[in-house]
Parts: C-alpha cells; structure tokens; sequence
C-alpha cells in the first residue's frame, strides 16, 4: 500500500491544500473521477457566465431602445458562443499534467472510496485495477452534483442538470427561451 503524507479527492477547490502541500515538500496523491478542475470550472460557474454574458448583452441591447439608441436587433453566433463556453471548460485539460510534473504528487484518475480508517481504494478509470493508498490527513473535495427530485412527470418532460448541459446534451442550438 502507498503511503503519502495528505490525500486529496477532487480537484477544484480542494486543490489549494494539495499546492501547499506538494510547496512544503510533502508527498501528495490527488483523486480526481471525472475533469480536473472542479464543479465550477468544469460544468458551473465559469461556463455558465460565459453563456449568460453573451445573454446579458442581447438583453442590453434590445435596452437601449428605452434610452433613444437605436441599434439593428442583436441576435447571438452560437457556435461563437460555444466555443467559448467549451475552451473555458477544457481549459482544466492541463491541471493533469501541472500536477503531474511534481516528484512529490501522484495524481490518479479514478474514484476513491474509504476501506478502512486513513485507507482508500481508488478504482482507477482506464479499468487497470484498484490502487490502494493511506495517508494521516485526507481532504475531500468532491465538489457538487445535482440532485434530481422523483417528481412525478419529470422524466416524460425532460429536463437538464449542469452536468447534462456541459455534457452530452449540450445543444447545437440555443434554446428558444
């Protein structure tokens, strides 16, 4: 079993005591399932600002009638939009690789689960197995996850969760309201 000094599950904002650590010369393993970056970075905050700015200014302008500025009417590039939204997300494609590079920090991509006291597995993503780690301090950092309510009629109607938009239902198209 390897040992390290601190265990890190997650990989936003959980990921200032792991920069700590790894300046402080301790051994480090980071935990992350999914992207690196976190629930804000990934499918939250960030990607959400860069759509809703563009939103914001369509609404401005269509504002400025009540001023005395007449501008044509603004519509929205989507795909402009898009792309945006999307660099922001894969912007955390190189946090991987940032921690990587340190003698001092493994970085793992699978998901931890506790066995015992101070003592993870991890059941690694690319299927090669299960790695088990122990360290005295394990910070958690899981970051958040919708929560889908058993409402009946939800699923005939369809709905999204940040993690289906910035997911496999993000559209081609933007939404008509």
């Amino acid at each position: 079993m390897k040992q390290y000094d601190i265990i890190v599950v997650g990989t936003g904002g959980a990921t200032i005591v792991a920069d700590a650590a790894q300046k402080k010369g301790l051994k480090v393993a980071i935990i992350e399932k999914g992207k690196f970056g976190g629930t804000c970075l990934t499918r939250g905050c960030i990607p959400t600002k860069v759509m809703v700015t563009a939103a914001n200014a369509i609404q401005e302008v269509e504002e400025f009638k009540k001023i005395g500025v007449n501008v044509g009417s603004a519509t929205m590039d989507w795909d402009t939009v898009s792309k945006r939204t999307w660099h922001k997300i894969d912007e955390s494609a190189g946090i991987y690789d940032y921690y990587n590079a340190y003698d001092n920090v493994d970085v793992y991509r699978g998901a931890a689960s506790f066995v015992s006291d101070k003592v993870m597995n991890i059941h690694l993503n690319d299927g090669s197995g299960i790695e088990e780690i122990t360290a005295p301090t394990i910070i958690l950092g899981t970051g958040g996850y919708s929560n889908v309510p058993n409402v009946p009629g939800l699923q005939e109607a369809g709905f999204l969760t940040s993690e289906s938009l910035f997911g496999d239902k993000f559209p081609k198209q933007p939404y008509k309201s």
